[in-house]
C-alpha cells in the first residue's frame, strides 16, 4: 500500500518550484516580479496561518483531523489562483502581456483602480480573487476570450475589486464592505452584502404605489444583487460606451432558452437586466416602456414581459443613479502586505469563542457528496452528516479568499 504525501508537503513543493522558476526570469519584468512576489507573500502566510491554529490546540474543540483538512484546504484554495497566473505567465506569453496591457488601460480610467496591483491569468469564467492577505489581487478571463482579443470582462470585475477595497460614504456613515486588512478578529469577517447598502435600498424601495410585499421583494433582490449591480455599473464607468455597447451580446452568450433571460440566481440580476444597468450607469437610462419592448424583441423572442417588472427596473435606475453619486466619495483601503494573522496571535483571548468563529463552516450548495472523516460524536457536523456521509461539505474556514464572477 502507497503511503499518501501530505497535501502541506506537496504545497511546499509546488512553492519551491515556482520560485525557483520565477527567479530563472531574465531580465525581470513587471508581472514576473508580481508573481515572484505573490508565492513569496503565499508562504510566509502559510505557515503563519497553520502555526496560528495548531498554537491554539488546547482551545479549539474540534478533533484534529477535521481542523488538519480545513486547514490544507484552505490553503489550496488561496495556493491555486496564484499557480495558475504563475503557469500562464509561462504557457501564454503574450496573451497576458497583451491582456496585462488592456488591464492596466482600464485600471487608468478611474483614481480609484490606478492602483490596484492586479495580476491577470485565464479561468474558465470571468472571475475576481482578492486573497485576504497581502496586495494580492487576481482578475481570470476565459482564454477563449483572450485568443478573440475581447477583453471586457476586465472593468466588471475591477468593480469587484473596488468593491472590496474601498470605503463607501453612505448618509454620512462610512461602511467598509470587507475589513480583512486590519487585525481585529471582528474585521476579518465580510459585512453581509444585503447590509453594505441597506440604507440605500431603503430609499430606494420607499415608494407609496408599491406595496409592503412588494417593497420587501424589490428590497431582497437588490440586497441579493448589490455588488453585481455597483460592479457592472463601475466598470461602464471604467469602459464607456464600448462596455454598454457589449451588453446584449453579452446577454446573448448566457441565455441559450427564454426562460433563462429572466432567472434569478440569488447574486446576479436577471440577464435581461445587463444592459439596462449598463445604460443607467452610463446616466443614459432609457425609458422603462421601450426598454422591456426591446428585451422582449431581443431575448424573450417576443413573449410579453409581465408588468411587475417595471417596478424592477424603476428600483434598478434609481439604486444606480445613487451608486453614481457614492462613487465619488469612495477612498481606497488598498492592503500594503498585512498578515492579520501576526497579531490574532497575540491578541486571542482565553475565550475560545474565536477560534470557534474562525472554524465556523461555510455551506456551498452546490459541492459534491463527500465522506467526512469525523466520528459521529465529534457535535461538528451533527446537523449535516447522515452515517459518515455529507450531502454537502461542512465548508472551509470562514477567514477565504473572495471570489466573484
Amino acid at each position: 500500500m502507497t503511503n499518501k504525501i501530505p497535501i502541506s508537503e506537496i504545497l511546499s513543493q509546488e512553492i519551491s518550484c515556482w520560485k525557483a522558476k520565477l527567479e530563472t526570469i531574465a531580465p525581470p519584468d513587471e508581472i514576473g516580479t508580481r508573481l515572484f512576489d505573490a508565492v513569496g507573500i503565499f508562504d510566509q502566510f502559510k505557515s503563519n496561518y497553520s502555526d496560528f491554529f495548531l498554537a491554539n490546540l488546547s482551545k479549539i474543540t474540534a478533533p484534529p483531523d477535521w481542523l488538519f483538512f480545513r486547514i490544507e484546504q484552505t490553503l489550496l484554495e488561496y495556493w491555486e489562483p496564484i499557480k495558475r497566473a504563475a503557469r500562464d505567465y509561462f504557457d501564454y506569453p503574450e496573451l497576458i502581456k497583451n491582456g496585462s496591457r488592456e488591464l492596466e488601460q482600464y485600471k487608468q480610467m478611474l483614481e480609484i483602480t490606478r492602483n490596484i496591483p492586479a495580476i491577470l491569468y485565464f479561468d474558465k469564467v470571468p472571475r475576481a480573487v482578492r486573497l485576504p492577505f497581502g496586495p494580492l489581487f487576481f482578475i481570470g478571463i476565459p482564454l477563449t476570450d483572450a485568443y478573440r482579443g475581447e477583453w471586457t470582462a476586465i472593468p466588471h470585475e475591477l468593480g469587484h475589486q473596488v468593491y472590496w477595497n474601498s470605503i463607501f460614504m453612505i448618509n454620512n456613515s462610512r461602511v467598509m464592505p470587507y475589513q480583512q486588512q486590519t487585525a481585529r478578529f471582528e474585521n476579518l469577517i465580510p459585512t453581509p452584502k444585503e447590509e453594505v447598502f441597506a440604507d440605500l435600498i431603503e430609499e430606494v424601495v420607499a415608494q407609496p404605489e408599491w406595496s409592503q410585499d412588494r417593497r420587501q421583494e424589490l428590497k431582497t433582490a437588490l440586497g441579493q444583487w448589490s455588488e453585481e449591480i455597483f460592479a457592472e455599473a463601475l466598470g461602464t464607468l471604467i469602459a464607456g460606451k464600448k462596455f454598454v455597447d457589449f451588453a446584449w451580446q453579452k446577454v446573448s452568450y448566457y441565455v441559450k432558452r427564454v426562460e433563462d433571460a429572466d432567472t434569478n440566481d440569488g447574486k446576479h440580476p436577471k440577464p435581461y437586466l445587463l444592459p439596462f444597468i449598463r445604460q443607467c450607469a452610463q446616466e443614459n437610462p432609457p425609458d422603462l416602456r421601450t426598454y422591456l419592448q426591446e428585451a422582449q424583441e431581443r431575448i424573450f423572442g417576443g413573449k410579453e414581459i409581465n408588468n411587475s417588472e417595471m417596478d424592477l427596473l424603476k428600483a434598478l435606475a434609481s439604486m444606480i443613479g445613487k451608486l453614481s453619486n457614492i462613487t465619488n466619495t469612495l477612498q481606497p483601503i488598498i492592503p500594503s502586505g498585512y498578515n492579520p494573522f501576526e497579531r490574532l496571535r497575540e491578541e486571542l483571548p482565553d475565550d475560545s469563542t474565536i477560534i470557534e468563529k474562525l472554524l465556523q463552516p461555510i455551506i456551498l450548495t452546490d459541492a459534491l457528496t463527500w465522506t467526512c472523516a469525523c466520528p459521529a460524536d465529534n457535535n461538528v457536523c451533527v446537523d449535516m452528516c447522515v452515517n459518515g456521509v455529507h450531502t454537502i461539505p461542512a465548508g472551509w474556514l470562514i477567514f477565504r479568499p473572495l471570489v466573484c464572477g
